[in-house]
């Protein structure tokens, strides 16, 4: 992004001549300086990415679970096992999370906040999660 800065200095040293070398060396402290910015920019991008990262434990994902299944479901998921309502519910809360992250840009946002918060962050959480053989979140929508 820093590049276009040097093609300033030959459309000066046009329209100014016989000021050269201080148009060229003033462009050049100019590009310096933006990159050093731009450097800056993209060191804090990398250093702070796990920090977008939500945790979530798993009595609020049980509890997520099950206040989102009907009535009747949730009677049935009462009778079963704690590991299996977290499966479910993991399984459950992936899925939506996957289809907030491909809905259409002027389409509506989920109401869940948790979903929302979880699709905002998914981004950082792949880049922690997800192993190298799968290339894309979309190949995992297609294989729930």
């Amino acid at each position: 992004m820093c590049i276009p800065v040097l093609f300033i200095s030959p459309l000066i040293t046009i329209l100014i001549p016989n000021y050269d070398i201080d148009i060229y060396l003033a462009v050049l402290y100019t590009f310096t300086i933006l990159l050093f910015f731009g450097l800056r920019h993209i060191g804090s991008r990398w250093t702070t990415w796990y920090q977008k990262i939500i945790l979530l434990d798993d009595f609020t994902l049980r509890d997520w679970y099950l206040d989102k299944v009907s009535s009747s479901t949730k009677d049935d998921l009462l009778g079963i096992s704690e590991p299996a309502i977290l499966k479910l519910a993991r399984q459950a809360l992936f899925h939506d999370v996957l289809l907030e992250r491909r809905r259409y840009p002027f389409s509506r946002h989920t109401k869940d906040p948790l979903v929302a918060q979880l699709a905002k962050s998914f981004q950082a959480t792949e880049f922690l999660m997800v192993s190298n053989s799968i290339d894309s979140s979309d190949d995992l929508l297609t294989n729930i």
